[in-house]
């Protein structure tokens, strides 16, 4: 009975029973209890060693959501994942973002001062996609609901999270510009091993999102997935050997811009950013929306792709999509807090997307 309550608030963290609420710390019974289906869950198997120490760390864990979600003034729920057993020096293999040495917070206050329509660019790209029938920024926009988001992948415990952002946002741009063709994943492993300290990457110790786009550039296209597939690995560069599927231009950056600008190319593409998700607040996200993830000096760690912006929720969000399977958050999503250039878990810090250059404007146009 008591490990169903406490399943009921961690797993589901959706019950508001007062004998679910009560339920703040686990007994030994219980965490033993729940650690065994814990591990038979996520396929776990540990030594008699290890699988104390484990233990531990998983009771530690899940008593701290116990606490969360019981504190009704928090935004968003915590839940077991496959993350749970994990000490936070472990989760680095799971991110992948190694920002280039020159790189330093942009100047979110001189940014703030720039106006939308003063960014002739942004203008010429909106013309191009026919994306707005008038000015104004649109309340809500979700790229799953309008059909150019392939399904949510899973990085493994390479720290590759910035290629999988980045082909998030090439895959989107191509489906977009030719909605009548194949939606197929582009290469991740090639973005994985062919960028490399040329382009300030490091395989699998992390990169960053605009060095993808430049490479993709420069090499003149990227290659499918069932051409390239993924390894959760380095291995050696192959971009010569299978065949460009898709290229395009030049890319946007809008590192540090405000919200509201931020919105205004989200209406024209995915982006590919970076956010600080080293803590439990972001690492055990269940549902709701994010308005909390830890210190606000804390340095950006995780690349992920936005997908869309809900301004007429009741906390308005900006929908993010990960790349740790559909297991983990809503569907493998997060939604985090925006408004008043807030800049929770740093999601305003860096910021890019692709951009094709003369696109079938008629084709684009359809799917709004």
């Amino acid at each position: 009975m008591l490990l169903g309550l406490v399943l009921a608030a961690i797993i589901s963290a959706t019950s508001s029973s007062t004998s679910t609420q009560a339920v703040t710390k686990l007994t030994d019974k219980q965490a033993q209890n729940l650690f065994v289906h814990f591990m038979k869950q996520h396929d776990k198997i540990y030594e008699t060693a290890e699988l104390f120490r484990r233990l531990a760390i998983f009771r530690e864990n899940v008593d701290w959501m116990l606490a969360w979600n019981a504190d009704k003034t928090n935004t968003h729920t915590v839940g077991i994942n496959f993350f749970a057993d994990l000490a936070p020096e472990e989760w680095v293999q799971f991110k992948g973002v190694t920002p280039p040495a020159d790189w330093s917070e942009p100047d979110y206050e001189k940014l703030a001062n720039i106006k939308d329509e003063d960014d002739v660019e942004l203008q010429q790209i909106r013309k191009d996609h026919n994306t707005f029938r008038n000015s104004e920024l649109a309340d809500k926009v979700d790229w799953n609901e309008k059909g150019v988001m392939l399904p949510i992948r899973n990085q493994g415990t390479c720290g590759s999270c910035y290629t999988y952002s980045a082909m998030a946002a090439v895959e989107a741009l191509f489906k977009i510009t030719y909605p009548e063709e194949d939606h197929k994943y582009f290469s991740v492993q090639q973005a994985l091993d062919c960028t490399g300290p040329k382009y300030g990457c490091n395989y699998c110790g992390g990169g960053w999102m605009a060095s993808v786009f430049e490479y993709l550039v420069d090499t003149k296209g990227v290659c499918l997935d069932e051409d390239y597939p993924y390894k959760n690995r380095r291995t050696a560069c192959k971009d010569s050997q299978c065949e460009r599927a898709f290229s395009f231009q030049k890319y946007r950056v809008l590192s540090g811009a405000k919200d509201t600008t931020i919105l205004e190319h989200l209406n024209v593409n995915p982006h590919a950013i970076a956010v600080t998700s080293g803590t439990r607040e972001f690492m055990y996200y269940k549902s709701g929306v994010i308005t909390y993830c830890g210190s606000p000096n804390a340095q950006v760690d995780h690349a992920v792709a936005s997908v869309g912006y809900d301004l007429t929720a009741p906390t308005p969000y900006l929908l993010i999509r990960n790349s740790w399977s559909e297991n983990w958050g809503e569907k493998g999503h997060v939604r985090v807090g925006i408004g008043k250039n807030s800049n929770i878990c740093k999601h305003r810090s860096n910021v890019s997307y692709p951009v094709l250059v003369n696109p079938q404007s008629s084709a684009i146009s359809s799917l709004f």
